[in-house]
């Protein structure tokens, strides 16, 4: 299970993985813009993390960022943006 981004006091960009079978949490690769409220969605090699918000629990103006998190090699890349920014979505 593959989780990231978040609020803390404020928008975090530190992501994680938990593994099941030993009950054990382990770091991966910070995303590059911390995000909050975003949708996500894998295709089994790479994880897209689509719009999302920054700053604390409130509701503010989304973002068009497409964030893909590649599993095999713990680093990040930049997808195409969205045609209109949106959070609240996850």
């Amino acid at each position: 299970i593959y989780f990231c981004g978040g609020i803390t006091s404020g928008t975090i960009t530190k992501c994680g993985k938990y593994r099941i079978s030993d009950n054990t949490a382990l770091d991966m690769a910070s995303i590059p813009v911390g995000i909050n409220h975003a949708a996500a969605a894998t295709d089994g090699s790479k994880i897209y993390f689509i719009g999302g918000r920054g700053g604390s629990n409130v509701p503010s103006t989304g973002y068009d960022h497409v964030q893909i998190y590649t599993i095999s090699s713990n680093s990040w890349s930049t997808g195409t943006k969205i045609p209109q920014a949106r959070g609240g979505m996850g």
